[in-house]
């Protein structure tokens, strides 16, 4: 099998799922969604508020500026795909818990 190919089901997190957590004033730019299991370990799912600045995807300009770091980590090659809760935009990032 071509692990490159495998895709898994979709997983759909309501709206009501996801608690505001961003900065004070802007706690809409975070959110935090419920703790996803993966082979028995649990993960983060939090969404980053992005907007377009200048014809370039960027986090919120009020968020917490964690997605740029993160981005650079993954090596991205162009715009995330986003989702959209309560009619905003955001990128979601998965990670594990740490101990």
């Amino acid at each position: 099998m071509n692990r490159h190919n495998f895709t898994l089901p979709t997983l759909t997190i309501p709206d009501d799922a996801w608690d505001e957590t961003g900065p004070e004033g802007y706690e809409h730019t975070r959110l935090t969604g419920p703790t996803l299991w993966i082979n028995d370990t649990p993960h983060h799912v939090e969404a980053y508020e992005m907007t377009v600045i200048k014809d370039e995807q960027r986090e919120h300009p009020n968020g917490y500026g964690e997605t740029h770091e993160i981005y650079s980590a993954l090596a991205g090659e162009g715009p995330w795909l986003t989702i959209e809760v309560r009619n905003r935009t955001y990128a979601v990032i998965i990670a594990p818990h740490c101990d």
